[in-house]
């Protein structure tokens, strides 16, 4: 078997008839040449001694000597080796980079901040998924999550490979407001008109009482203390439930126009790589004033749910078409019924109903739709009020 030596740095195979073997393997000994005889007679020779070799057998026909083999003879034989060692540098370039880019940021200790909101604050402190680890100031971005987040009293960000794990510690008086969006003083005033339902007042004074009938803006508890506590200004607190009468209306037009797009041609792909984004096709041509431009990302999550730190964008030249359309009278009264469902349902959100009356009419131009609707809602709002 052959030497390490001589497969990595390459030798050449000598066949040589048997009657000159002896005279051959003498030559080389006396050449200070180092040699391999197989038990068939083949002659194995290093590489680098194949010039000294080449003298020896210079002028005898009846020796045969082979294309360099070994790892050396692989390279030699290889097609396009400069493009082959340039993949090789660009390859382990890329893996450089990537072993230093941030894949995925976890983050562990909030019981009441969810991820998200910390993993934006990081993002808005110049630390975000794609981010190079060499290029980030730890210690700044803690600062600044720590100066732009009101809730958290400690951050610490760890390495481990190439995923940030990301260590806080909430404040104690997380569910208290900041000093500075507290009210001093302020009165509860009516939101809307309505009859008072019911009023619990938790602090302050009283104006109203259930059943009476209030304006919108009307004070309904003053921010003055009892008696029992000498009567001093203070933030109002309550509760107040009206019954509230409102109206809500919908109006459709009869003849409307519809904006309407082709399938649309794809003119343009780039790949997302990090925060580099990249074209690779690109094809706009003459695209007129009515071309609409559609952007599809295509994302690429793995099995946890995480995402892979790349994406695609393909973009779309839609051409728009106006269509003039004119609704029949079921189709007017359709239209308007689905759209006063909806006011209805937003302005009913929070509320409680009690009673609703819907009416119609059509007109020259299309159809209107009217709910007239009472509800309960809580109809107190604080109004701050300064004492000099």
């Amino acid at each position: 078997m052959l030497s390490l030596n001589f497969l990595f740095l390459g030798y050449r195979k000598i066949i040589i008839p048997p009657e000159q073997l002896a005279f051959f393997t003498s030559a080389l000994v006396r050449a200070s040449v180092a040699s391999k005889v197989s038990p068939n007679g083949e002659v194995y020779v290093r590489e680098c001694d194949v010039e000294k070799i080449k003298k020896i057998i210079a002028g005898r026909n009846d020796f045969e000597l082979s294309e360099p083999k070994g790892l050396y003879g692989k390279i030699k034989e290889t097609k396009n080796k400069a493009i082959i060692v340039l993949a090789l540098l660009i390859s382990v370039f890329v893996v450089v980079l990537l072993s230093e880019i941030v894949w995925d940021i976890r983050v562990d200790g909030n019981d009441r901040i969810n991820d998200y909101e910390i993993i934006k604050a990081l993002n808005e402190s110049g630390f975000q998924v794609g981010s190079l680890w060499n290029a980030v100031d730890m210690g700044k971005v803690e600062s600044n999550v720590l100066s732009n987040t009101d809730h958290l009293s400690w951050i610490n960000i760890n390495r481990r490979g190439n995923v940030a794990y990301i260590k806080v510690m909430e404040k104690e008086n997380f569910d208290e407001l900041p000093a500075e969006d507290k009210m001093q003083y302020c009165n509860i005033v009516a939101e809307k008109d309505c009859i008072i339902e019911e009023i619990t007042v938790t602090r302050g004074r009283a104006l109203v009482k259930a059943g009476d009938a209030v304006k919108k803006g009307e004070i309904l508890v003053l921010g003055i203390g009892s008696d029992e506590t000498g009567g001093k200004f203070c933030a109002a607190e309550a509760t107040v439930i009206g019954r509230v009468t409102d109206s809500v209306k919908a109006y459709v037009d009869r003849k409307i126009e519809i904006k309407s797009y082709d399938d649309g041609k794809l003119c343009n792909i780039s790949i997302n790589l990090f925060k580099i984004s990249i074209n690779i096709f690109k094809k706009y041509g003459n695209l007129t004033k009515e071309c609409a431009i559609i952007e599809d990302e295509i994302e690429y999550t793995l099995p946890g749910g995480k995402k892979l730190p790349f994406s695609f964008t393909a973009k779309y030249a839609l051409s728009e078409r106006i269509i003039l359309k004119e609704y029949s009278d079921g189709e007017l009264i359709d239209q308007a019924a689905q759209k006063l469902n909806a006011m209805t349902l937003d302005l009913l959100s929070e509320c409680d109903l009690l009673k609703i009356k819907s009416y119609g009419e059509f007109t020259d131009d299309g159809y209107y739709l009217v709910n007239d609707i009472v509800f309960l809602a809580e109809i107190g709002r604080c109004v701050e009020f300064k004492v000099d």
